[in-house]
């Protein structure tokens, strides 16, 4: 997550023609501020982005140990089992 303040912005940037290139220290503060919720509504939707993926994930990785537990408990012999399981896995991950 982005840390900064307008003041720590100042110092590290305020020789660049960039920011100079802007007169008034209300504006360049102002976009300061913008950008800056900017990039922290843009880390937030990307965190619930992948608090979404891992979830699903989650669950898929579920699907497929619940489709092993299944099968050994159904008396499938090792072999068996494992051919199931990977028919399985492949079914729930393609989903």
């Amino acid at each position: 997550m982005l840390r900064s303040s307008f003041s720590d912005f100042c110092q590290r940037y305020g020789k660049d023609d960039r920011y100079k290139a802007i007169e008034k220290v209300r504006e360049r503060e102002s976009l300061f501020n913008e950008y800056i919720v900017d990039v922290r509504r843009q880390e937030k939707e990307e965190k619930i982005q992948k608090k979404e993926q891992v979830c699903a994930c989650s669950l898929k990785c579920m699907r497929a140990e619940n489709a092993f537990v299944c099968l050994v408990n159904l008396g499938f012999g090792p072999q068996q089992t494992y051919f199931l399981f990977k028919y399985l896995v492949i079914r729930i991950f393609n989903d």
